[in-house]
């Protein structure tokens, strides 16, 4: 039998749908959040949802911004829903509004009335998953991402309160700026941990996680011939640089084992209101995962 350490991802989630779990494994499922990334790896979700008896073999679901909402639908047995509530989000008249400054993304209407009402979210099942749920989160003060049940559940091991849970959801996927100030739920604002972990990768080995899937999106630089466009070409070549130096930090610096399935998002503003897009980035993260499920799991 092979050590732990010698295993992919894959042969640990074999391993234990054929019931012979390997000791001394911990395995967690990291979901990227952001708008555009977050409908692609929420159509991963959506596809890793039809076989929920490979959900069942993670040891906790770790999810920044956008993509723990997807963790919660995946938890409640509801990720069917995950694509549409993606599709409304950029569809609806008031959801995305760039002239109203400081709230250019309203986030009371994506959980109220998208998320809660339209999509089913239930986070009541969520709590009841034996699966834990970490939201990442970060403060002013910690001037880093962490996870929202170290920070704020009292035992430690997961959030057990559904109010609880929503707002730290919704704390999750504030971005300063775009969507209005922090959350004041807590004793610290909290608001979207993407800065420091656009997935979750340095939190889940913090937790003693020993293999991660992680579902994410491949940064495309793309070339713009206009000399207006020159700063956007920079910046972006300088996100998708940092972004690959933190694919790199986790893979190499971190003790887990990792795998991650890449999807390549159809090119659109974080902010563009074309469901159609979006519907097509839902399908593209869907036929990665169900493809790594095909090459990896019998």
């Amino acid at each position: 039998m092979m050590m732990h350490e010698e295993l992919s991802v894959g042969q640990v989630i074999q391993a234990r749908l054929d019931g012979k779990a390997p000791p001394g494994v911990r395995l967690g499922l990291s979901i990227e959040g952001g708008a555009v990334a977050g409908a692609t790896s929420g159509g991963m979700v959506t596809q890793l949802g039809h076989h929920p008896e490979v959900v069942q073999c993670f040891d906790a679901v770790y999810g920044t911004s956008i993509g723990a909402v997807s963790g919660a639908f995946l938890l409640s047995q509801n990720h069917e829903a995950i694509g549409d509530a993606f599709v409304m989000a950029a569809e609806h008249p008031e959801c995305i509004n760039p002239l109203r400054l400081r709230n250019v993304l309203n986030l009371d209407i994506v959980f109220s009335d998208i998320l809660e009402k339209a999509s089913g979210l239930d986070y009541e099942k969520v709590i009841l998953n034996d699966t834990p749920l970490h939201p990442l989160v970060m403060t002013m003060q910690w001037q880093e991402a962490r996870s929202a049940v170290d920070a704020y559940s009292p035992n430690k091991t997961k959030i057990e309160d559904p109010e609880l849970l929503k707002d730290i959801l919704y704390g999750a996927c504030k971005l300063p700026a775009i969507c209005s100030w922090p959350s004041k739920n807590f004793k610290a604002d909290i608001w979207d941990a993407a800065f420091h972990e656009p997935f979750p990768g340095l939190t889940p080995s913090n937790h003693g996680i020993t293999h991660l899937l992680i579902l994410h999106t491949q940064p495309r630089i793309r070339k713009h011939s206009k000399l207006s466009n020159a700063v956007l070409q920079v910046g972006r070549h300088a996100g998708a640089k940092a972004y690959a130096q933190y694919c790199q930090e986790v893979d190499l610096m971190t003790e887990m084992k990792v795998e991650h399935i890449f999807a390549q998002p159809n090119p659109m503003s974080p902010l563009e209101k074309n469901g159609s897009k979006v519907r097509g980035n839902v399908d593209k993260g869907s036929e990665s995962m169900r493809l790594w499920m095909e090459n990896n799991i019998a």
